[in-house]
């Protein structure tokens, strides 16, 4: 969905996803380092990037942000949003959080952006809910979602991999 919200803090800023990102945005999502946080690994070329990124367009329930990082001259290094968003129920899930730039990694940014974007989801878009789905493998993401205040809610699995579901509400946030 084509939005201007721009969420901004001293150490980062989240800015809409452009046309101009999706290149980068495909090299994170192909590269080897990430793949453990997806459940399927098929190589994506610049035309289903194109298709994807003009059907993203036309959704009107989801919003996507670039991270970039304001202790590295602005870089881009990630991605980030809210999908699904049900105004009606007042939730949304949170997904696609890939810090690919591995200089970026460990330096807490993954937290700090996903504390920001749920902040966004509970004031500016009035949520009651964030729910998210993360794969047991990727620990590293399930300590962020963890410490962010998620709770896990249900465990299943798809194509022989866990996955762990996590909610957050207003209230506890």
């Amino acid at each position: 969905m084509q939005h201007d919200y721009v969420i901004k803090n001293n150490k980062f800023i989240l800015t809409p996803v452009t046309e101009a990102d999706i290149e980068l945005m495909r090299g994170w999502r192909n590269s080897p380092l990430n793949h453990s946080s997806f459940l399927t690994n098929n190589y994506i070329d610049m035309d289903q990037q194109k298709r994807w990124f003009e059907n993203y367009l036309q959704k009107t329930n989801d919003i996507m942000f670039i991270v970039k990082d304001l202790e590295d001259s602005g870089k881009r290094v990630g991605m980030l949003g809210l999908y699904d968003i049900d105004n009606d129920k007042k939730r949304a899930e949170f997904g696609r959080l890939l810090i690919g730039e591995p200089s970026t990694r460990g330096k807490g940014l993954g937290l700090a952006v996903t504390l920001k974007l749920c902040e966004f989801g509970f004031q500016i878009l009035e949520l009651d809910e964030i729910y998210l789905e993360v794969i047991t493998d990727n620990v590293i993401a399930h300590e962020i979602y963890k410490k962010a205040g998620f709770l896990e809610t249900e465990r299943y699995s798809i194509n022989d991999r866990e996955i762990i579901k996590m909610s957050l509400f207003k209230e506890n946030f």
